[in-house]
């Protein structure tokens, strides 16, 4: 790579000093003389009087630098590899898991009617229950509410209400949380499979042993 850099810093050098010294030389009717006759005066053909030439130096003295610092640039690339390479490649990579974990969160915080009475559609003690656990167990940066749109809007309108006025009505002491409407539906199971696969589970544990005592055996020497 310092190799690399080297060859691409001494071709820059290269051209550089070509195109300064191709405007030196200017046209080659103005030799030395011909300027008292007033023939190379005027500044549309180059002449030795004109302006023309030190644009022309200008712009390749410009033209010098420029390369110069597109191999000061690979210098430096290569210098600091793989960075910043690596940091873009990085984020890249931990971008797909960040929307998966920022998904799950929203799973995670999401009230359906499962949490609202039927009636009045106002939160039930499930519903209550699942936000004091998001306010009270949750980071601060994952604590957010989303209420399930399963309904009409105004039957969701309301749901969203009640949920606004739990949270200010007990936890205004806390960080307001992030409250709005989903579309998105939480994965998850009935209570009463939940109860009856976690029941299942207990009733096929084994029953609990006491080891046996094993015989301990003192050698002598």
């Amino acid at each position: 790579m310092v190799r690399t850099s080297f060859v691409v810093t001494c071709f820059c050098w290269f051209i550089g000093t070509a195109s300064i010294s191709l405007a030196q030389s200017g046209p080659g009717n103005c030799g030395s003389g011909n300027c008292d006759t007033g023939a190379c005066g005027t500044s549309r053909d180059g002449g030795c009087g004109s302006s023309d030439g030190a644009t022309v130096f200008q712009k390749s003295q410009a033209k010098m630098d420029l390369h110069k610092q597109q191999a000061e640039l690979i210098r430096e690339r290569n210098d600091a590899w793989p960075k910043p390479f690596q940091c873009f490649d990085r984020q890249a990579f931990h971008g797909v898991f960040a929307v998966m974990t920022q998904r799950g969160w929203q799973c995670e915080c999401t009230l359906t009617s499962d949490h609202f009475d039927s009636t009045t559609h106002e939160l039930n003690i499930a519903g209550k229950s699942k936000i004091n656990g998001i306010m009270s167990n949750l980071p601060e940066v994952a604590r957010q509410v989303h209420v399930y749109q399963d309904s009409s809007n105004a039957i969701a309108e309301t749901q969203l209400a009640s949920v606004r006025k739990e949270v200010q009505d007990k936890y205004s002491f806390l960080p307001s949380p992030e409250l709005a409407l989903t579309t998105y539906k939480p994965h998850g199971m009935s209570g009463a499979l939940v109860e009856d696969v976690q029941k299942k589970f207990v009733e096929g544990l084994p029953a609990p042993k006491v080891p046996a005592a094993k015989a301990s055996t003192i050698s002598t020497q």
